[in-house]
């Protein structure tokens, strides 16, 4: 039942990126922008094992290497990376290892169908 109320929040909110290991990323889908006009990506993230010691997001365009250290096992966070079609979210720990979730953007065809 869990699972199931889990997945019904997903489809209404966001959809889950592919994951490796336990780390998974909600997209919440915003159109808001930054002071620049550029816009934001809004994350939930769950599954963070540890404390963290940085979040690396890669995108089609630009890569950014942030210094982050989090000890709760979820985070909401919005971050200004411009329009992609793919990206790359590699969140380090404090013992090195490593959980990495790859996204990628719907397409105009895709969006309409949900």
């Amino acid at each position: 039942m869990k699972t199931l109320i889990v997945a019904a929040i997903l489809a209404l909110f966001g959809f889950p990126g592919r994951t490796y290991g336990q780390l998974t990323v909600t997209d919440l889908k915003t159109t808001a922008v930054d002071a620049s006009k550029k816009p934001e990506l809004h994350l939930l993230l769950g599954g963070i094992r540890g404390r963290t010691t940085n979040l690396r997001i890669q995108t089609d365009i630009a890569t950014y290497n942030i210094p982050w250290s989090w000890k709760a096992s979820t985070a909401d966070v919005w971050i200004a990376v411009g329009q992609w079609n793919s990206l790359t979210l590699q969140l380090t720990y404090a013992d090195g290892s490593r959980d990495i979730v790859m996204m990628r953007a719907l397409t105009k065809n895709e969006s309409k169908k949900q």
